[in-house]
């Protein structure tokens, strides 16, 4: 009978920690990766730029000219 009783105390303290996982942990490592993988973006977006300034920098351009887009797809030329 004491066995009956704990086994039930022990499926409801596993149950309240499942609960506790399902709605405060899950939820956190969902916006915690959402952040990350906005983080390693970032991150790839700037190595990128490193790379391309130091790739200028190594050939020795000193101006260049591109296109620059100013919002809804709309193009100017543009000298660096």
């Amino acid at each position: 009978m004491a066995m009956a009783v704990e086994a039930r105390l022990r499926q409801e303290k596993v149950k309240k920690f499942e609960d506790f996982v399902d709605r405060r942990l899950k939820p956190d490592l969902v916006n915690a990766i959402a952040q990350r993988d906005n983080l390693f973006q970032q991150q790839k977006t700037f190595l990128d730029l490193k790379k391309n300034i130091e790739n200028l920098e190594k050939n020795g351009v000193t101006s260049m000219r591109s296109m620059v887009n100013l919002g809804s797809e709309v193009y100017m030329q543009a000298e660096v």
